[in-house]
């Protein structure tokens, strides 16, 4: 069986400003997961993937939060996501954007891959990862599909998709999640995404907010 990659430890900080604010004690979660918790704040810190996906999946299962990754993620825009947002924000078109975004995610997620497929009037914006069936991933596996959708707000404001793939299998988040329960949700697919219209595809990135956050997910990342 192939070894799992390393993830960026930035990408847990939008989950603890989440959980803190909702006055949940990581503590313990932590230690489940084996994780220093003052790791997750260093520079460059790398984590082995399947001590974040237990990490989220204790904390799942612990507050009752099946819906963990979708909430999260639904609060993420591209600003929050540091120098990745900073590269992505200097695209011309949403296009381009996503092609970026493709290039950039092997930095802050080892093995992970992302794909722009254009169907004729419908395109498909999907991320794969490894050993996607192992270790609990679902909340991992929503949340990239939400900083997928992050990018694709920058020119449609807060949308939902209503076409989506999901790489784990099938579970009741997208049903407890109100603006999920219209989506047509395929589980167990090749990758992990949504389709949005291809008129899109041309439209301008805005420009970049003033104040970018200094340590996030794509700071600091080696080059390939």
């Amino acid at each position: 069986m192939k070894r799992m990659g390393l993830v960026k430890a930035a990408t847990l900080e939008p989950f603890l400003r989440f959980l803190a604010g909702n006055g949940i004690n990581l503590d313990p979660h932590f230690r489940t997961a084996h994780i220093p918790p003052d790791l997750v704040g260093k520079e460059d810190t790398w984590l082995p993937k399947q001590q974040v996906y237990r990490f989220l999946a204790d904390i799942a299962s612990a507050h009752d939060l099946e819906a963990l990754g979708l909430i999260v993620g639904d609060q993420i825009c591209v600003a929050d996501l540091g120098r990745l947002g900073t590269e992505i924000y200097q695209a011309n078109t949403l296009k381009d954007a996503c092609l970026r975004f493709g290039e950039l995610v092997p930095r802050f997620a080892q093995g992970n891959t992302s794909t722009l497929d254009v169907v004729g009037p419908t395109t498909w914006f999907t991320y794969q990862t490894t050993d996607h069936r192992l270790g609990n991933r679902d909340y991992a596996d929503h949340y990239g599909m939400m900083m997928l959708l992050s990018i694709v707000r920058l020119v449609a404001g807060h949308w939902y998709p209503k076409e989506v793939t999901i790489q784990t299998s099938p579970c009741p988040a997208f049903d407890q999640h109100p603006a999920w329960k219209d989506a047509n949700v395929e589980f167990n697919a090749p990758g992990t995404g949504f389709a949005f219209p291809s008129i899109w595809l041309d439209l301008p990135i805005p420009s970049l907010p003033e104040h970018l956050p200094v340590d996030s997910i794509g700071d600091h990342y080696p080059s390939n």
